[in-house]
């Protein structure tokens, strides 16, 4: 079948008449054009197309599940046989449901219709810049698409939700080399609508460009100290997204191993952090626009100058605690500071500007720790020269309870915008 629509509407009428009680149903259009560039020249150019469907089923309180590929009218029907077998051979459980009926609604999102031309004209142009700007970078990959989805919700409630959206990515792979030296690999990417501006003028391209260069040039980090470690936004998003899972996230107050189970309303972390998840904002691409539950996605408000005011609840895990279901969707957005990164920089006594980080997924306590990547040491507020084999160590409650200063720069890569975030207090460790 090639219409979306008619298939999910024939997967829905074949879980209802199979005896599903509760359904619902996705299917998915997509096609990705992509150019790739290896050693800083166009390589590849193809376009893939995927359709893909996910049906779900609630019988005498079992849920069944089931998501696949084949499209055919046989493939649906084969799909609604399993989903519906699914159900039955589950465990009873009262709390699966489906969200109540929302008002039907079809979103248009920027970018649905790529200009292909102007968008290989901005690729040729970004390879260009970077060889001109950067010639101690060597580019080993790059991969620019224009990604376009069409996908439609329906459920047994009588919801339905139909999204056109469409956008542009850039992610580039590269090292810096100067002779005999090179310096391990490094990334940067992001998502855009906008082919107004050069891509190396995105986003922190051009920082990670520079600072790949700057790691041609070590400095040793000896001992253990503590100092203050500022994150760049990418690594800070890394950082955040860990905390917000440990503490907020629906499956660890479920089961009761978050910390902040039962601080809603309490201050949990310091004054100066304000966290959202808003897939409406003008710097989010391709946001949400309905949850997986079948509600319309709201702005949704975790931390509010260090205050907890949500649990990110779906609609599962709101039944089973007797709460209210969270309507969160994608784009994580922290409020940027008051204080210019290079003020950040130069109240910094000892420690790192970190721009990633690798270690373990923190344990339920929060403790973290680690391998500080391209990151750069600090010295009586000057950065000194790139550093390797450092460790950095803290406890994310701690860390975001003892939070100097946010720049007032922000980087945004199309899903997150975050500003450099210095943190005081974390061990820093070299050989």
């Amino acid at each position: 079948m090639t219409d979306i629509r008619e298939c999910a509407n024939l997967a829905l009428a074949g879980l209802l008449a199979g005896g599903a009680e509760k359904a619902s149903v996705s299917v998915y259009e997509t096609e990705n054009r992509e150019f790739n560039a290896e050693n800083g020249e166009l390589s590849l150019l193809r376009t893939m197309i995927d359709k893909s469907l996910g049906i779900k089923a609630i019988k005498d309180q079992k849920m069944g599940t089931i998501s696949g590929n084949d499209l055919t009218k046989e493939g649906i029907e084969k799909a609604v046989e399993d989903c519906l077998l699914a159900a039955e051979s589950s465990a009873e459980d009262p709390f699966q449901d489906i969200g109540e009926k929302q008002e039907s609604e079809v979103f248009r999102l920027d970018c649905y219709e790529p200009d292909m031309d102007r968008f290989f004209e901005r690729v040729q142009e970004f390879l260009k810049d970077i060889r001109e700007e950067f010639p101690k970078i060597n580019v080993m990959l790059s991969v620019c698409n224009h990604y376009k989805n069409h996908n439609i919700y329906k459920n047994s409630n009588g919801t339905q939700f139909e999204v056109f959206e469409g956008r542009y990515g850039v992610m580039v792979e590269f090292s810096a080399q100067d002779g005999d030296q090179t310096t391990n690999i490094d990334g940067a990417g992001f998502s855009t609508t906008n082919l107004d501006i050069p891509f190396i003028e995105q986003s922190d391209v051009r920082r990670h460009l520079q600072q790949a260069v700057d790691q041609l040039h070590l400095v040793p980090v000896t001992g253990k100290q503590e100092g203050t470690v500022i994150f760049t936004p990418d690594c800070a998003a890394q950082i955040c997204f860990s905390m917000i899972g440990i503490f907020c996230d629906g499956s660890s107050i479920l089961d009761g191993t978050s910390q902040w189970k039962d601080k809603i309303g309490e201050k949990v972390v310091d004054e100066s952090v304000t966290i959202r998840v808003d897939p409406f904002d003008e710097r989010i691409v391709g946001g949400h626009r309905y949850t997986g539950d079948g509600y319309r996605t709201e702005p949704v408000t975790i931390i509010e100058k260090g205050v907890l005011k949500n649990h990110l609840l779906n609609l599962y895990q709101a039944k089973k605690l007797g709460r209210d279901v969270v309507k969160y969707g994608n784009g994580y957005i922290m409020e940027k500071g008051t204080t210019p990164l290079d003020d950040l920089i130069k109240g910094v006594s000892y420690g790192l500007l970190v721009g990633g980080f690798s270690g373990g997924q923190p344990n339920a306590s929060g403790e973290l720790s680690g391998v500080a990547k391209n990151s750069f040491l600090i010295v009586d507020g000057k950065i000194q020269g790139a550093v390797m084999e450092t460790m950095i160590s803290g406890n994310l409650t701690e860390m975001f309870n003892h939070v100097i200063g946010l720049s007032t720069e922000t980087v945004e890569d199309g899903g997150t915008s975050l500003p450099y975030v210095a943190v005081g207090g974390m061990t820093i460790s070299g050989k």
